[in-house]
């Protein structure tokens, strides 16, 4: 109504001020001047023309300001509309999109509610489905595990027995876990344990609670020979490896690192020097008191100090020439053996 009132003071005007007076008084002043230049006829027809365009536009403005189209709209009822419309927007979403989706998933909530019983039904019907295909899956893999684990045991046997654990014995304890469908995993339902008895008349327990340390070095040794061609650990680290073999029973543990160590980064800890011949780079660890203080050193060695060092290993009381010799004997050993690995 105040746009309607403002378009009519415009049109019609004040003191001769509106659009149609102004209009008027141009095209007259116009036509007292047509004599001096006919070209002014024109444009006065063109103003005569724009001015009953005017006064029809303004008849139509009073007839929608004061026809009484406007008695029947309701401000209150618009006001109220408002404000509902302001608190909605509060409640459910700053915009007409996120108050239509928020309506859109409450319209969808109810529905299924409204449904719930056939929807239950469906998905219980589902869960049962799911749980057939689950437990189907699940026992081929436990079958599966069956046939690989005799296979799996015979070559960590036959692996930790080469590394000085010739009266070990290994096994694979496969257990069902859970009988429940809904607590099977990814794995399945199998709870495998590895078994090892290391020594003779003992039975078989757990490995992971009876292996020392140097048992526990050679079983993963042992294992990542085996599992080498699958395997995706790039790095390997063995600490005192060596612990409790000797003889051909090093060299053994050697090659099989050398092996390893084709696709593998392998850093050891060892006392021995068939293994320490076997390596690509020779570090020495070392420890030293000064100061009241004791600091670890680690130095890379050169070949000639690594040849020092292999010598040493070997038990040599002094350096001698006859002990070099017999150091870089053993390390070409170990180079001829990496390059048949090769």
């Amino acid at each position: 109504m105040t746009a309607l009132k403002a378009a009519y003071d415009a049109l019609s005007g004040s003191s001769g001020y509106g659009a149609l007076s102004l209009t008027e008084e141009a095209a007259s002043e116009l036509k007292k001047i047509t004599q001096y230049d006919e070209d002014l006829n024109d444009l006065a027809d063109r103003l005569e023309t724009c001015r009953i365009e005017i006064s029809d536009i303004q008849e139509t403005v009073y007839d929608k300001l004061y026809g009484g189209d406007m008695d029947n709209i309701n401000i209150d009822a618009l006001e109220k509309r408002l404000e509902e419309i302001r608190l909605i927007g509060k409640k459910y979403g700053k915009t007409v999109e996120e108050i239509n989706e928020y309506y859109q998933k409450a319209t969808e909530k109810l529905d299924r509610l409204l449904n719930a019983e056939s929807e239950l039904k469906k998905l219980e019907k589902q869960k049962t489905e799911t749980e057939a295909d689950v437990k189907n899956l699940a026992d081929k893999l436990h079958k599966k595990r069956q046939e690989a684990s005799e296979t799996f045991r015979k070559a960590i046997g036959k692996n930790i027995a080469e590394l000085g654990m010739k009266n070990a014995v290994f096994e694979v304890k496969l257990d069902v876990f859970t009988e429940d469908c809904e607590k099977y995993n990814e794995n399945g339902y199998d709870q495998v344990e590895f078994m090892l008895s290391p020594n003779v008349g003992e039975p078989v327990k757990s490995l992971a609670k009876i292996a020392s340390g140097g048992e526990m070095s050679r079983f993963m040794l042992a294992l990542k020979n085996v599992i080498a061609e699958i395997d995706n650990v790039d790095t390997l680290i063995f600490d005192e490896i060596d612990t409790g073999i000797s003889g051909m029973t090093a060299w053994k543990v050697a090659e099989k690192m050398g092996r390893l160590a084709g696709g593998h980064q392998i850093l050891c800890i060892t006392h021995l020097p068939q293994i320490a011949s076997m390596q690509d780079s020779h570090y020495l660890i070392a420890k030293e008191s000064a100061d009241g203080r004791t600091m670890t050193h680690i130095r890379r060695l050169s070949e000639q100090e690594s040849d020092r060092e292999v010598a040493r290993l070997l038990g040599a009381d002094r350096i001698t020439e006859a002990a070099l010799q017999n150091a870089r004997e053993m390390k070409e050993m170990a180079m001829a053996e990496k390059g048949r690995q090769v």
